[in-house]
């Protein structure tokens, strides 16, 4: 049997994201989440979100579609505002977003 990255022989075990609070609009995934890789988070693990794109271990991915000028909520505060389009399941990192704690501006 061939081992792919998101299981072994095809089977696709979901990806563990982690909500911190309520009011966040990103989880952060537990390890890699290939594209394609069902993302979970929640109480009872009944949210879920399709990664558009790779997502690397310990990144965040969107859970929420975030549009330019919005703030990226982790923790239940802005810690960046997006730069471009953010659709759920998509990576969100410096490419698509400005960071609060650096000081950048959009």
């Amino acid at each position: 049997m061939h081992e792919h990255a998101c299981g072994f022989g095809g089977y696709n075990m979901p990806i563990k994201g982690i909500l911190q609070d309520p009011a966040d609009n990103v989880v952060t995934t537990v390890t890699a989440a290939p594209v394609g890789s069902e993302i979970i988070w929640g109480t009872e693990e009944k949210e879920r979100v399709i990664a558009v794109n790779h997502i690397p271990a310990y990144h965040k991915v969107a859970v929420a579609k975030i549009c330019p000028g919005d703030a990226v909520k982790k923790y239940g505060h802005c810690i960046a505002i997006a730069s471009k389009d953010i659709q759920p399941g998509e990576h969100v990192h410096v490419h698509n977003c400005s960071s609060m704690v650096r000081g950048e501006q959009v």
